[in-house]
């Protein structure tokens, strides 16, 4: 096998690890929940070889260091062919920090920090101590049982050095027992940084795939945090959801904010360990969070994700992406490639999920089709739309509900509907319910609604409008259009009354609408306040065609629609009943004649009909 330790007991070996060191750096700003981002994590070119050397060389009792003519077989990761570790031939501190950071796409700094925090390898504040324990000597050896498994061991570092123990520098599979079989400073090395990579990439649920996987890690069982959100802990294993929630062995309760903490504290579980980390961290390399960087010579933020950094040209913006944190780096940290100025649409790390971002909040976009939210938001569903998030960055923003056209700002009480990228104003409750937009209403910040060009106030669909210019009365049809009318008759047949207000713009005019309306695919004609269905036999009974009946879907969500269809019969206002065939209209001279067999006979549904709708069909002879 690749490894002797189930994953399990590697944790147990790990949460043991001997802590070191307190650089002095002001803990004010620790934040449990969050002790590294993945962009700082995963930072694996942020020094070179001769810069990590050049570092080193800067403690003069560094046990690593070329000062003190330390060298290292140089780790050249894991070999399918051969079953173990591969190592070249000897190189300095900085050089196999250096290769095994590329080895697991892991930030060289987190290896240094690691190193120190573990056993002071790196000050050498600890003094240097290159057998103890020492794995070649049999008189060390001794058979122990290391989480459930028995192999052999050498003890860990002796309790009067604190620390300097070169063989476990990174206390993999240690302190208390340490397994002779993983000790050797490239190996610890090697084995260190595996464990930090493996865990940040199994606290998201990934098996596979992932810069510094080997063959084979699918299949350990990870029992370490989990970051939020369905996530699968081996090969064949259930996906369970996870709530990001997880308790250290010290007792104590942190949401997990990044798989960056995630890893570190699987490495170390205790919150001592990881502020001596952090601490230790800070004090030589800056903030350990932010997601968004900028130089401290270019007052220029960037949020980078990957080899491409996107300009951020906007305070407001800048504002709304806050969560993911502020960090001053050197310019050689920031990729050569400069991508488009980020706006507020976003691509969550899955690769599909659309988000606008808001306050620190990702709201949801549910579909790309013509004439959805995502259009209404001025944005479309192209590349050059939206700025690509990392897993961290998706998860340091807030989930919010999904975006609706409905919104409102955090500083005031007016509703508007978004529309082309514009906010139009509703100036009643009415008008909003007769939107029947069935969502609820997002509260953005004052300045992001401020910033929004204003249009026309939004009217329901059947609301009647006038333009100030002009004696025209339209009907509302929906956001964006109207029917012109040419009476006041025929909103009164829908039941919608006379009333209109005045507008100086907003709705583009369309056809002549009278009483004839076309809903989700069905024909209906008005009258009295009543809206019925007109089925196709009675079409033809009217001497009514298709064409005749516009489509108005949204009107007809405001009025009354009749559970009964037109019938041939109809009585007007005088009480005449009418009977139509043909496109005729002939009265019964009767009430016998109405009831007849060869009519009504007491099964026909009779209509009741204003004086303008039965004027509207040609009159035939009296029956």
């Amino acid at each position: 096998m690749k490894r002797f330790l189930s994953l399990i007991s590697l944790l147990i070996i790990l949460a043991l690890s001997v802590l070191v060191l307190n650089t002095g750096h002001s803990l004010a700003a620790f934040n449990q929940n969050d002790l590294m981002d993945d962009g700082v994590f995963d930072n694996s070119t942020s020094m070179s070889a001769a810069a990590i050397d050049s570092f080193l060389n800067q403690f003069p009792g560094s046990c690593i260091s070329t000062n003190n003519s330390f060298s290292t077989p140089d780790p050249q990761g894991w070999s399918d062919a051969q079953n173990k570790y591969l190592f070249g031939s000897n190189v300095s501190g900085g050089q196999a920090v250096y290769d095994v950071a590329q080895l697991y796409h892991i930030n060289p700094q987190v290896i240094l920090a690691t190193l120190q925090k573990e056993q002071s390898v790196v000050t050498g504040a600890k003094g240097c101590h290159y057998d103890k324990p020492n794995p070649q000597d049999s008189s060390q050896l001794y058979t122990c049982t290391i989480g459930n498994q028995s192999t052999t061991c050498t003890d860990a570092c002796p309790f009067s050095y604190g620390g300097g123990c070169m063989n476990i520098a990174m206390s993999y599979g240690c302190p208390g027992s340490c397994k002779a079989a993983d000790e050797g400073f490239s190996l610890q090395l090697t084995l260190g940084t595996w464990i930090l990579r493996f865990s940040e990439q199994r606290a998201y649920g990934k098996l596979t795939g992932y810069a510094g996987y080997e063959t084979g890690d699918e299949n350990f069982v990870y029992s370490g945090p989990m970051t939020t959100g369905w996530r699968q802990r081996v090969t064949g294993g259930s996906s369970d959801y996870y709530d990001g929630t997880y308790t250290l062995a010290d007792g104590t309760g942190v949401s997990i904010g990044s798989g960056a903490t995630a890893s570190l504290y699987t490495y170390t579980p205790f919150i001592n360990g990881n502020k001596s980390f952090v601490n230790t961290f800070e004090g030589w390399f800056g903030s350990s969070v932010g997601e968004l960087l900028r130089t401290s010579s270019d007052p220029t933020v960037y949020l980078v994700n990957g080899t491409v950094k996107y300009p951020i040209a906007d305070i407001n913006i800048y504002n709304d992406f806050s969560p993911l944190g502020l960090r001053i780096v050197d310019p050689s940290e920031l990729p050569a490639t400069t991508g488009h100025t980020v706006g507020r649409m976003v691509q969550g790390a899955d690769g599909s999920s659309l988000y606008f971002v808001n306050a620190g909040i990702k709201l949801g976009f549910t579909s790309c089709a013509p004439g959805g939210d995502v259009e209404a938001y001025g944005y479309d569903c192209s590349p050059n739309s939206y700025i690509p998030l990392t897993i961290g960055q998706t998860n340091k923003l807030v989930n919010g509900p999904n975006v609706t056209r409905l919104f409102k700002s955090n500083a005031d009480g007016t509703i508007y509907y978004m529309s082309k990228a514009y906010k139009r104003p509703f100036t009643t409750m009415d008008d909003i319910q007769g939107m029947h937009l069935n969502q609820g209403i997002n509260v953005f910040t004052d300045a992001y609604v401020r910033s929004l060009p204003t249009w026309y106030p939004i009217f329901k669909p059947g609301s009647l409008v006038k333009y100030s210019s002009s004696p025209a009365i339209y009907e509302v049809s929906d956001s964006d259009n109207a029917f012109q009318i040419g009476s006041f008759a025929y909103p009164q047949e829908m039941g919608l009354g006379t009333s209109y207000r005045i507008i100086s713009g907003g709705f583009t005019p369309g056809a002549i609408l009278e009483n004839k309306l076309l809903c989700s695919g069905n024909d209906y004609i008005s009258t009295n306040g009543n809206t019925y269905q007109v089925t196709s036999g009675i079409m033809a009974s009217y001497g009514w065609t298709s064409p005749q009946f516009l489509a108005a879907d949204k009107i007809c969500a405001n009025i009354k629609i009749s559970s009964t269809q037109l019938s041939q019969y109809i009585r007007t206002p005088d009480g005449t009943v009418y009977y139509v065939s043909g496109g005729l209209k002939q009265a019964f001279t009767s009430y016998n004649t109405y009831q007849s067999a060869s009519y009504c006979n007491n099964s026909c549904t009779l209509i009741s009909v204003s004086t303008l709708f039965a004027s509207s069909i040609h009159s035939g002879g009296n029956l």
